[in-house]
């Protein structure tokens, strides 16, 4: 039996937080592409992420390695982070699973492509690399050029034979030295390549939004989805310190399992439904801004206040990014209660003075904290303290769903 060299981290490492991410990324992702098939996941247990899917047709494996660099670094076939994977890759696939075809790899890197010095390759290899960066050539499975896979075969073997110049085995060299360019090719097309991915920041909120948009996602986890993926990554991060390598994978159900356990806690209120409502309401046509609408209704309003104004519309904008569905309806909630306002004659034109713009504002404000207030005592608001809910008036305005000129002139 042929020995390669043992890559798995030390027994007692931590995950690093990108892989367990992107674990947590995968798992979620075939959760919703089948929910038929049972598969299962681990961190640095043979590569930096491993998935298992299993199925009447058979098991299909993926093994990913993650790279988090400085966005502003660029890979090429030569960097060492790539020619290591290639070795890494190449042993595994042409091990236990050099028979099987559902075998396949990732190289998930936040680093961009570079090109390769021809100077120094010819020098090294002899051969003359394509006019096309390999590693965009690889990505999209472009062997067009015979000198592709000629040049991956030279620096795969070179990093190879390298390598193990340091362990008693010498791997699969004798193999490697007799592969066809067709089982380059093969090989090579297994390998889904990157570059230029989210980074931990980016990533995190994509798996936020996997499980808000979970199948198994439901008003009983509602605001829960942090919690559902704090907990997703500490159980990656616990089981990959397991001895017994058996139990360093998670199972489709420990994720079932996170999300029934985030829906059993108990609550202080139901979800507002009306947040189904705020989805279906059509963009307004109207393209004003709150500065454009203020000045509409009265020109000299104190251009420093109304720059005080926009920017608290600004932050209540990013606070709507959360994406929360009881936001969604304090938003709903808001708004009505703030049409109602206009309508039934609270507020009154003209506004000869700036005083009066405001005053017409605060009604707007007061009006909007009484509506959420009352319905707190049925429904559980997300962020629905006074300066939000200010914020939320003015950023209605600010997106044209409300404006103070649609009151009418002397109240008629």
């Amino acid at each position: 039996m042929t020995q390669t060299i043992n890559r798995e981290a030390h027994e007692g490492a931590k995950g690093f937080r990108l892989q367990r991410l992107r674990a947590a990324h995968l798992m979620l992702q075939r959760i919703e592409a089948s929910n038929e098939t049972h598969f299962y996941s681990a961190v640095e247990d043979t590569e930096d992420v491993s998935l298992q899917n299993a199925s009447k047709e058979g098991t299909e494996e993926y093994y990913e390695e993650d790279k988090n660099y400085d966005p502003s670094t660029s890979f090429t076939l030569n960097s060492n982070p790539v020619k290591n994977t290639l070795v890494s890759f190449l042993d595994i696939f042409l091990g236990k699973w050099r028979s099987s075809d559902k075998i396949s790899f990732g190289f998930y890197t936040t680093a961009e492509i570079g090109k390769e010095n021809k100077k120094n390759f010819e020098d090294k290899y002899g051969l003359t690399p394509p006019e096309s960066p390999i590693l965009k050539l690889l990505q999209d499975k472009d062997f067009s050029d015979a000198n592709t896979v000629k040049c991956v075969r030279a620096v795969l073997l070179d990093e190879y034979q390298s390598q193990y110049a340091k362990s008693s085995s010498k791997g699969y060299v004798d193999e490697i030295e007799k592969m066809s360019d067709s089982h380059i090719r093969d090989f090579l097309g297994r390998i889904e390549w990157f570059f230029g991915t989210e980074d931990e920041k980016l990533l995190y909120q994509a798996v936020i939004e996997q499980v808000r948009n979970s199948s198994w996602f439901n008003y009983r986890t509602e605001g829960k989805e942090e919690t559902i993926c704090r907990e997703l990554l500490d159980t990656f991060d616990e089981r990959q310190s397991y001895k017994d390598h058996a139990e360093r994978f998670v199972y489709k159900s420990d994720i079932q399992v996170l999300f029934l356990k985030a829906a059993s806690e108990a609550e202080d209120g139901l979800s507002d439904p009306a947040w189904k409502h705020w989805e279906d309401i059509p963009e307004p046509s109207d393209s004003r801004n709150l500065g454009e609408k203020i000045q509409a209704v009265y020109p000299d309003f104190d251009p420093q206040a109304l720059s005080v104004l926009a920017r608290r519309a600004s932050i209540a904008q990013m606070e709507a990014a959360i994406g929360h569905h009881s936001v969604k309806a304090m938003w709903c909630r808001v708004l009505i209660a703030c049409e109602r306002s206009i309508g039934n004659g609270a507020i009154q034109r003209p506004f000869t003075e700036t005083s009066d713009v405001n005053a017409a504002i605060e009604i707007l404000f007061e009006c909007a904290k009484e509506e959420v207030e009352e319905l707190k005592g049925d429904y559980q608001y997300k962020l629905s303290n006074p300066q939000t809910l200010e914020g939320v008036v003015l950023n209605l305005m600010d997106t044209c769903f409300i404006s103070l000129d649609q009151v009418p002139s002397d109240g008629n």
